[in-house]
């Protein structure tokens, strides 16, 4: 074989081919006879319809091999490499894109695929009554280490308008990316024929837990906006934050068209008509005008010839024949009611990046320099204007980065050396390792070491400061403190800290203006302390 190729091996065993056959189907979790008659086709003048699978692996044990799984483990971990690898296998497929049906209302994970209750779909590779939904995984798996972004695509795109993040190996030796095609795109398909942005927020939150995903960060491109901020609204305690990008967040309403946002309905509602029948059209292919309508917009100046050929080919194969009018009809219809979040924003409790280019042909920049306020329960809530960024900003700026990158200071306290600071009054010294000094505001951040027994007698700083414990135990007079804890202290409190009798106690001291200490008892010092009788 190919260095670098997969080979199943299994023991001395005989299987029927129909067997097998029903084994695969009960990997997608398709079980029963009604079932198997539907996705199993005999094919009477077929040679050897009848006959058994044979393995012989005596020659192999002979050279030490052992068995390491059964033919049913083996089985589902071979289904489950084609669902991962399937550039070489389905031809058809994006790289490293798996289909997964996904339910409506309850969800049961297993694998590569996740099914559950539904109606009836027409779609060809679909099994009945459940919806199909594509993602994309980087790195074809899932690190629970790392934290996740799961990507919402654009109108009309599929999971390959992330092509370029999914190849940032920066970026995927970082974090899991999982992208994942809304309702009506790509090849997904819905039991009904009806759905909201609503309803792919919901699938978008049933693949994650398909994945046991708890909690991510999620990204959206345009209309992949309005749908991860769904998701934050659905379950807020799974969001981590949110990173809308050439977007807005209200409908197409009066207000926002008079700030430069588009129009939507006026140009593309004779599409929707176009779409409408009464009647199949197995025929069906979406024209070049709607293609290169979704191209120009998205991609703006930084389109090209190559990006317009991959996008017209790709949704002429998404949307052809009757289920194809219909899921752009339905995608449209998406866009054309699509229902403003205005008023919902204050109820986001997570972070929000919203990054939109100055090029952003139907959002503009005022509306989101204004809905960015709104997110007023978020802890941060940052909008980032992209110089000359279209519309579908992340395919085309892929990689920008700030202007004024913050430069960072960086020590090495396993390699600094501790210095002795003498303590006058204490008749003593403590140990520092100076880490951060601002000369102007006088804050400064310290590493510093008591020795066992010696402990800061009462005393006060002009300064709020805290000790973060990083070894042994900080004695106060409040109490002990653990490895772990953060202590603050007001600013002219008076304090007792330092180190236990019975080990040295290494904290990290943070100060928020120029450092003074002034002990009580004091004599010859007029700022000391003084304490009160008794």
């Amino acid at each position: 074989g190919t260095d670098g190729e997969t080979y199943n091996i299994s023991s001395n065993d005989h299987v029927q081919i129909r067997e097998v056959a029903e084994k695969i189907l009960r990997c997608f979790h398709l079980d029963g006879t009604r079932e198997f008659d539907d996705w199993i086709e005999f094919v009477p003048d077929r040679p050897f319809n009848d006959s058994m699978y044979w393995t012989d692996d005596s020659k192999l044990r002979a050279l030490g091999w052992k068995q390491r799984m059964s033919f049913d483990e083996a089985l589902r971990v071979t289904v489950d490499w084609y669902c991962r690898d399937s550039e070489g296998f389905w031809p058809m497929c994006d790289s490293s894109v798996s289909t997964v049906a996904v339910d409506e209302d309850i969800v049961i994970a297993e694998g590569n695929h996740i099914r559950a209750n539904g109606g009836d779909t027409d779609h060809p590779s679909s099994p009945p009554g459940r919806n199909q939904g594509r993602y994309a995984l980087s790195n074809d798996h899932y690190d629970p280490s790392k934290p996740t972004c799961v990507l919402i695509n654009s109108m009309c795109m599929t999971v390959s308008l992330y092509h370029d993040q999914f190849n940032n190996k920066e970026l995927t030796d970082a974090m899991n990316l999982l992208a994942i095609e809304p309702l009506g795109h790509g090849a997904t398909s819905c039991p009904s024929e009806h759905f909201t942005y609503w309803d792919s927020a919901v699938m978008a939150l049933q693949v994650m837990d398909h994945f046991g995903i708890q909690k991510a960060f999620a990204l959206g491109t345009s209309q992949g906006g309005w749908m991860v901020t769904r998701m934050a609204l659905l379950a807020p305690d799974r969001i981590l934050g949110l990173m809308p990008l050439g977007t807005s967040m209200d409908y197409e309403s009066a207000d926002s068209r008079s700030k430069g946002c588009w129009d939507p309905a006026a140009s593309l509602t004779a599409f929707y008509d176009k779409w409408t029948s009464p009647g199949a059209t197995p025929d069906f292919v979406v024209d070049d005008v709607w293609c290169g309508l979704v191209g120009g917009i998205g991609f703006g100046a930084a389109a090209t010839a190559e990006k317009s050929a991959f996008w017209t080919k790709t949704l002429k194969e998404v949307y052809q024949g009757d289920e194809g009018r219909k899921k752009v009809r339905m995608a449209l219809n998406c866009l054309l009611e699509r229902d403003g979040l205005l008023l919902r924003l204050r109820d986001i409790r997570c972070p929000v990046y919203w990054l939109q280019g100055t090029e952003d042909t139907p959002f503009g920049t005022t509306v989101p320099a204004e809905q960015i306020k709104l997110f007023t329960a978020s802890p941060e809530a940052k909008l980032v204007m992209i110089e000359g960024g279209a519309h579908y900003l992340n395919a085309t700026n892929p990689k920008e980065k700030p202007l004024n990158p913050v430069k960072l200071t960086v020590v090495d306290t396993n390699s600094c050396k501790w210095h002795d600071l003498p303590v006058d009054f204490m008749k003593c010294a403590i140990q520092v390792m100076p880490l951060i000094n601002d000369t102007e505001s006088g804050m400064a951040i310290v590493k510093a070491r008591h020795h066992r027994g010696v402990c800061d007698p009462w005393h006060s700083h002009p300064c709020a400061h805290a000790l973060y414990v990083l070894e042994g135990t900080l004695k106060t007079h409040q109490g002990n403190y653990e490895p772990g804890h953060f202590v603050a202290f007001p600013e002219g409190g008076v304090m007792i800290h330092g180190a236990t009798d019975e080990q040295d106690c290494v904290v990290l001291f943070i100060t928020n203006k120029k450092f003074e200490i002034h002990f009580a008892g004091d004599k010859n010092n007029p700022k000391a302390p003084v304490l009160a009788s008794g």
